[in-house]
This record gives C-alpha cells, structure tokens and sequence, in this order.
C-alpha cells in the first residue's frame, strides 16, 4: 500500500479487526510496514491498516493471510498387550493443514 498525503502519518495494523501490537513474533504493528515471524495457526485472518493524520483517516482493504502447517503427531498410538485371536485397535491423532493422509 502507498499513502499520499500531508506527512506525519499514524499507522495501526489490525488482525481480524483487533489491534496488533508489538510483541511475540509482531513488529510494525504502527508503522508502515507490519513484519510478522515465527507464523502459527492463530495468526491466519483478515488483516487491514488505519492510516491518519491530523485530517482524517483511510482503512486498506483486507489482506487474507493463511498460514500452512505440515502434518504433526499430536497424539501417538499406545502400546498394547493382547491374548492370541483378541482384535487390536491403534489410534492416532494428527494435526496440520488439511488435508492429511494416513498411511499404517
């Protein structure tokens, strides 16, 4: 985005309509351009910048952000101890951006 105008400007960048500040993986959040590292889940969204000055003020359009996460384990299967003939049942869950494939 480039801002024309009288200088001095003020910039508030804003995810999914709340307001961002520096912090944790977040720079920029007032100023022109707005950095964001270590992307997780969470920092997927809608996110658009308030510019002013003294006479007033302009909102970007949405710029959507989504952050792809590769397949992870979040829960292993559990070891089992079974009688001859018994069925076993072996569970697992994963996480990541769908979709996921499991192979055994």
């Amino acid at each position: 985005m480039t801002v024309v105008g009288a200088p001095l400007f003020d910039y508030q960048w804003f995810l999914n309509g709340k307001p961002l500040f520096d912090a944790g993986g977040v720079s920029g959040a007032q100023s022109a351009l707005l950095t964001l590292t270590n992307l997780s889940a969470p920092d997927s969204g809608s996110y658009t910048v308030v510019v002013s000055n003294p006479l007033g003020a302009a909102t970007s359009s949405v710029a959507f952000l989504d952050v792809l996460l590769p397949p992870f384990i979040a829960e292993q299967p559990l070891d089992q101890l079974l009688p001859g003939n018994a069925p076993a049942t072996l569970t697992v869950t994963a996480g990541g951006t769908p979709p996921l494939y499991y192979h055994w």
